[in-house]
């Protein structure tokens, strides 16, 4: 009688403190997806500082991802909701500069049959999270027929410090068909050769 009188209060009180975690877990969710909800709008501030103001750097970044994971395949459409998150999400990860978004990220851009604004939102934050560890990648969006896809892929490309990916920027400048766009990728790479002086002869 005695065992079972203090079990069972013992039961009740991991009870309450998996019910208490499990609160605490819906709330930082939905702190974040109401973050992300409202995006990147005039006036809110950059998203990165709003969503680690949210709770701890790590939690807030696995959250981040975990949205990005469950709406990888969302469509783009008016009023979705699943697309804006999803959105919103691959672009707060490279400002949330977490790591373990990378593969994911590196799908996105890969993939054949994902929104090309979702390929955009990728590459920028493959940039900002380990632009140098996956040149690769950031090499072939290069090759993209569209030109500001090219554009993120080179902005990504110019912080690294290769002196073989710098050659290639100057060749996709000279290439390009209009003369602004190619003045475009000619400054990035003036700012990567002017960065890398003493490297570079």
């Amino acid at each position: 009688m005695k065992r079972t009188a203090t079990i069972i209060p013992l039961l009740c009180l991991l009870t309450a403190m998996s019910f208490s975690q499990a609160a605490e877990n819906i709330t930082l969710d939905q702190k974040v997806r109401e973050t992300l909800e409202l995006g990147c709008y005039e006036g809110c501030g950059p998203i990165g500082p709003r969503l680690l103001k949210v709770g701890p750097a790590d939690a807030v970044s696995a959250v981040v991802l975990h949205l990005a994971e469950q709406y990888r395949n969302a469509k783009a459409g008016q009023q979705s909701e699943e697309y804006s998150l999803l959105r919103a999400s691959v672009f707060a990860l490279g400002k949330l500069q977490w790591k373990a978004a990378l593969p994911l990220l590196i799908d996105f851009v890969t993939r054949t049959d994902g929104p090309q604004e979702i390929v955009v939102f990728a590459l920028q934050s493959i940039g900002e999270i380990d632009a140098e560890g996956n040149k690769t990648v950031l090499l072939g969006a290069l090759k993209s027929q569209d030109f500001f896809t090219r554009r993120i892929a080179a902005e990504a490309l110019s912080k690294t410090n290769d002196t073989s990916v710098l050659t290639e920027l100057e060749v996709v400048a000279s290439q390009e068909d209009h003369l602004d766009q190619s003045r475009v990728i000619q400054v990035l790479a003036d700012s990567m050769r002017a960065r890398m002086r003493p490297i570079v002869k």
